[in-house]
């Protein structure tokens, strides 16, 4: 397993939806998990959160 750090920017729904580009920025980790060597096919899953208004 490998903690991977990325960007990510945080819109409210309609900044979003108007196409801003000024978004609250912050630094955020995810981790990679790779299967042993020589597995021919893997399933892949990716995980992220939602939005909800009101």
């Amino acid at each position: 397993m490998e903690i991977l750090p990325f960007e990510a920017i945080t819109f409210s729904d309609d900044a979003f939806l108007a196409g801003s580009k000024d978004g609250k920025r912050a630094t955020i980790a995810g981790e990679l998990r790779l299967p042993k060597a020589g597995t021919d096919k893997f399933p892949a899953v990716i995980l992220l959160h939602g939005s909800s208004k009101g």
